[in-house]
């Protein structure tokens, strides 16, 4: 494996609006220098003099020297199969990316921080800057703040580190699962990547507090969240920032990961979650109690911004599904259309009038005869399923298995039992999990049923 060892000087400290002055690059393949590089850059604009104090480059020294596209070739050439290694490796390889894209061209490598690097290897030092590193192991250094000569003290810095197992296996883990490092979340430990299970389960992203700011599932885990930090979009780079730990939790099942991924979102309103959000199921039936105590239904979006004490029943794919429903609900029940928001009229509901209701529109019926049926109406709504039944699929571990359990129409819970256990009932096992939010899991149950090969459905008799 090679290794470009890279550092810059520049006119500030911002890549978009400031430019390089200098480059070093240092090839080595982890043990001796291959190669190496330098020229200094003209920036095509003025250095200020705080910047030459700090790195001795004049604008009169850069006068002369070749502009960054007379040397890209130069670069491309140094750093073509390499890592890109760098002392706080965003801010080198963000100038040079830019450089690059100022230019019309994608500049993307794979990266590895030295300060990263020096933090897992030397946990007992204070600091891990470069300026600290080279004080420590006496490195000489013939001009500090310039660009070959860092670049020349990072590299002896990084075969030191890597003459150390943990640095090397370190090293080894973050190139090969093909992340940059600079896409890690600084925040994160390199070994709690590195030990993520390759396995079907729900993680969750924490923030400093520890509170869940996105949560997920995925077949692999490690791959799924890699993923994240890889694609380079508006979510991993918010990720990066906000952060701090990773937790999971593996079931070996994908639809107990669907269910606990569904319920945990629903819990805990994760940030990240609740702001990219698409809901295929816009539009809802609620349930609240009027002024004078009658059970009421309504049609809404959802989601709906709404008082604790409207509660969601059901959900649909559209208006016109949600209302054809009700209407059905309304007829076999003998409801108010009125009550259910289908009709809008400021006297009686149109059904008083062909007397299918009895009146609770205008208060004719007593509350506690209406609320009777409505009760009755309120709990098919909110069953999505007829029969009752059991879902049998893959453990966590080969003798296991998980059993998803539908009971009065709804998703309760789910639980895993090991081989021999098969004459107890899954609500009786010490790991059994409760469902908090049953509502909506209907869609997710379905869609898993219709693609899943390993899935069994047991009748709830037949069950022992």
């Amino acid at each position: 494996m090679k290794f470009a060892i890279i550092d810059i000087e520049t006119t500030g400290g911002s890549a978009k609006t400031d430019k390089i002055t200098e480059v070093g690059i240092v090839l080595t393949d982890g043990k001796k220098i291959l190669d190496q590089y330098s020229t200094l850059v003209n920036p095509e604009r003025n250095i200020p003099p705080f910047i030459t104090k700090i790195t001795g480059i004049s604008n009169k020294m850069v006068k002369k020297a070749p502009k960054f596209y007379e040397i890209a070739g130069e670069i491309v050439r140094m750093t073509e199969g390499a890592v890109f290694v760098a002392h706080n490796v965003r801010f080198d390889y963000s100038f040079i990316k830019e450089e690059f894209r100022q230019l019309g061209y994608t500049f993307s490598k794979r990266q590895l921080c030295t300060v990263r690097l020096s933090r897992k290897t030397f946990p007992e030092l204070s600091s891990h800057s470069l300026e600290n590193l080279i004080r420590h192991f006496k490195i000489k250094v013939e001009n500090r703040h310039r660009a070959l000569d860092d670049a020349l003290a990072t590299t002896e810095l990084f075969h030191k580190m890597l003459r150390l197992q943990k640095s090397a296996e370190a090293v080894k883990n973050t190139v090969n699962m093909g992340i940059k490092d600079s896409a890690i979340p600084e925040h994160l430990d390199l070994d709690i990547i590195a030990k993520l299970p390759q396995r079907c389960g729900v993680y969750r992203f924490l923030d400093k507090q520890k509170r869940p700011i996105y949560i997920g599932k995925s077949k692999n885990i490690q791959s799924r969240i890699l993923q994240h930090f890889r694609n380079g979009n508006s979510k991993g780079k918010w990720l990066q920032k906000r952060a701090f730990h990773i937790t999971y939790e593996i079931t070996g099942s994908e639809l107990v990961a669907l269910l606990l991924e569904n319920d945990e979102i629903k819990q805990y309103r994760p940030e990240l979650n609740i702001a990219q959000k698409h809901t295929h199921f816009p539009y809802a039936i609620y349930t609240h109690f009027s002024g004078e105590g009658y059970i009421k239904f309504f049609i809404g979006k959802h989601p709906l911004k709404s008082k604790r004490s409207i509660r969601m029943l059901r959900l649909f794919t559209s208006q016109r599904n949600a209302k054809n429903y009700m209407n059905h609900i309304v007829e076999k029940h003998e409801l108010c259309a009125k009550l259910c928001g289908l009709d809008r009229s400021s006297l009686h509901c149109f059904r008083y009038d062909i007397r299918a209701c009895h009146g609770a529109c205008i208060q004719a019926e007593p509350v506690k005869s209406y609320n009777l049926r409505a009760r009755a109406a309120k709990e098919k709504i909110t069953a999505y399923f007829e029969e009752d039944f059991y879902i049998l699929d893959q453990g966590r571990e080969e003798q296991e298995e998980a059993i998803v359990c539908i009971n009065n129409g709804v998703c309760s819970g789910w639980a895993f039992r090991q081989n021999g256990q098969e004459n107890k009932k899954p609500e009786t096992l010490e790991s059994f999990t409760p469902l908090e939010y049953p509502i909506g899991t209907h869609a997710l149950i379905q869609q898993f049923l219709k693609s899943s090969l390993s899935a069994r459905i047991l009748p709830l008799p037949t069950v022992k």
